[in-house]
């Protein structure tokens, strides 16, 4: 037996073209922000707790630097890709 769609449910089905592409550039902006925290964590990986000398303070501190900025640089661009495809209303 088949399945008979009624007037209103087959409008609802029918997405236009601008929803498609909203949709699309919502599953780009998905991609790239977690592409971009994926790469956050990989620069935070390289930071550890057993990097600090026996008072409790960093060896190397400025190599943790780098890495945390070039963290807080990827963070930055996944916020952005958020911020552009879903605004605040």
């Amino acid at each position: 037996m088949a399945h008979r769609v009624g007037h209103g449910q087959r409008k609802r089905e029918v997405r236009s073209l601008k929803d498609i592409a909203m949709e699309r550039t919502k599953f780009e902006a998905t991609e790239r922000t977690l592409a971009e925290v994926k790469r956050a964590v990989e620069a935070l990986i390289t930071i550890k707790n057993t990097d600090v000398n026996a008072n409790g303070v960093f060896i190397q501190p400025r190599q943790k630097l780098v890495a945390l900025k070039a963290a807080r640089e990827h963070i930055n661009r996944a916020i952005e890709a958020i911020e552009s495809k879903w605004p605040r209303t």
